[in-house]
């Protein structure tokens, strides 16, 4: 303190006492001995049923083997975090994916995936264990979630039509049961990597045209691209969720020029401008990002929005622990998992509502507004189960009136109908493979 503030405060505890005379000297001497006990600490409320039952289930799927066929040291790996994240009590010391979308927090609201039907088509017996971590990464957000896991075979030894096959058996096993959401975290990329063969370059432009135009004629991608029917298309209800891809660093122009499922949709839009109403791409933001200080930085390897902007959401990655796995493979099923969070609070919104409250609830990032970048922004797990305003169906298709808080940018209204079309799917015309890579061993 300065001197001059200590000269007046001594001067007005002289000017006190004098204008107190003995009442200052008689309040000192008469104060109690002891001063009286200090209140109790308050005491922390009780963990909410909502929370015990989603902390409870995530320990479940984690420790008793059915849903998690890990093999060799990820065995032990898992096993091992899961003891040291999930408490003996169930309260939750929360592994990375629950923490970044802070799903923990809708678990006490009660918004846990309950009876929600998810489903993911992944690698489940190969080597690397992709699927088991993808789908890991979805139960850390919804861990009541009524699951099904569908084998699609990563790998350049397959017999020509393998992958075709089991995507179509997957698409309607998932379908002819009542699934909601699925999570898609492979695709085909326009870069060859050469792990079964070839030079490591961009495939030329007759080949990837081909690609397109072949996928966009197979009808597992039009059941739920193209418009919605009532013959062939899927269910009305359902959402894909597909991972951009990692091949940003060799690839530009954003997830439509680089990814073979993007790609086809934009070429069916020239014809169809409404398809892909039900298809929702997540790339993934860096573990920088997680510093507050740093919001705006996408991954290195993740493919940006382009021209799929309004189909277009980020989110972090990694599995259990930071920088565990990377790769967009990891950031869908975050997003997967916060669908079944808002699908278990409002049922009756089908696949094409479902996207828009995802998009229009998330955090504005880089550029104000939707943006070549991020697109919609950064998942706000909490922003979704929050709408202000009401959903209402009309006509097979939804009205949305309601606004949402982004704390980066001033609240919005949004008011807009969306259309009941379908969503996209990548015919294997080009070998697909997982879009995770770093510890689980993947390279990309």
């Amino acid at each position: 303190m300065p001197a001059k503030n200590y000269l007046l405060l001594s001067l007005a505890i002289l000017l006190c006492a004098c204008g107190s005379g003995s009442a200052l000297y008689s309040s000192v001497a008469n104060a109690p001995s002891s001063s009286p006990p200090a209140p109790p600490a308050p005491q922390a409320a009780p963990p909410s049923e909502g929370y015990l039952r989603g902390t409870r289930a995530l320990k479940k799927f984690l420790l008793d083997g059915e849903y998690l066929p890990l093999r060799d040291f990820e065995i032990s790996y898992v096993r091992n975090k899961a003891a040291e994240n999930l408490l003996p009590d169930a309260i939750l010391n929360a592994f990375i994916s629950t923490r970044d979308t802070k799903a923990d927090q809708a678990w006490d609201m009660g918004w846990t995936g309950r009876d929600v039907k998810v489903g993911h088509l992944d690698d489940f017996i190969g080597t690397g264990a992709h699927g088991d971590f993808t789908v890991s990464v979805t139960f850390q957000v919804a861990p009541e979630i009524d699951h099904s896991a569908q084998q699609v075979s990563f790998g350049c030894d397959l017999a020509p039509g393998t992958q075709s096959r089991q995507i179509l058996a997957a698409y309607n096993q998932f379908n002819d049961n009542g699934y909601h959401i699925v999570n898609n975290s492979f695709g085909g990329s326009r870069y060859n990597h050469g792990f079964c063969g070839g030079p490591e370059r961009l495939l030329s432009e007759a080949i990837w045209t081909n690609a397109i135009n072949d996928t966009i004629r197979d009808p597992v991608f039009r059941n739920f691209a193209g418009i919605i029917n009532e013959t062939t298309s899927y269910d009305e209800n359902m959402l894909f969720v597909f991972a951009a891809g990692n091949d940003a660093e060799f690839c530009f122009g954003g997830v439509g020029a680089c990814n073979l499922g993007a790609a086809s949709l934009l070429k069916l839009r020239e014809t169809e401008p409404e398809a892909g109403a039900r298809v929702l791409f997540v790339s993934s933001i860096s573990d920088a990002s997680r510093d507050t200080a740093n919001q705006t930085i996408l991954a290195a390897y993740a493919h940006p929005a382009g021209a799929l902007k309004n189909d277009f959401i980020v989110a972090h990655d990694d599995v259990f622990n930071a920088v565990d796995a990377i790769g967009t493979s990891c950031a869908a099923p975050r997003v997967v998992g916060a669908a079944a969070l808002v699908r278990q609070k409002f049922p009756s919104l089908n696949g094409a509502g479902l996207k828009q409250v995802l998009l229009q609830s998330a955090d504005d990032l880089g550029a104000q507004g939707v943006d070549e970048v991020f697109g919609h922004g950064r998942l706000n797990v909490i922003n979704a189960l929050s709408p202000i305003g009401g959903l209402a169906r009309c006509n097979s298709c939804f009205f949305f009136a309601y606004c949402f808080s982004r704390p980066q940018r001033k609240r919005r209204s949004y008011s807009r109908s969306i259309f009941c079309s379908a969503s996209t799917m990548c015919k294997p015309a080009i070998a697909i493979a997982p879009l995770m890579f770093g510890r689980v061993g993947f390279a990309r």
